[in-house]
């Protein structure tokens, strides 16, 4: 979620994916001054609604998710 919205934190993207707590120091501040006032949970849902516009970029700069991407297309693949 965050990685979508890394132009709009304030902070390098290098700083934000070496923090310990990333949730706590940059996910509830970002929801709580930029998400509509939703109920729990839905502020993360608001946030990811550009996930499907960017899902490159996504992959590009979150390598674990390049790699699980890359796992599950082997795991398909030997399953065919």
């Amino acid at each position: 979620m965050l990685a979508l919205h890394r132009d709009g934190l304030g902070t390098p993207w290098t700083e934000v994916r070496s923090e310990r707590n990333p949730k706590e120091r940059f996910a509830a501040p970002f929801l709580a001054a930029s998400a509509p006032k939703l109920d729990a949970g839905a502020g993360r849902a608001w946030a990811m609604r550009e996930l499907g516009l960017d899902w490159r970029g996504l992959l590009q700069v979150c390598p674990e998710l390049q790699e699980l991407r890359e796992r599950i297309q082997s795991w398909l693949q030997s399953r065919s």
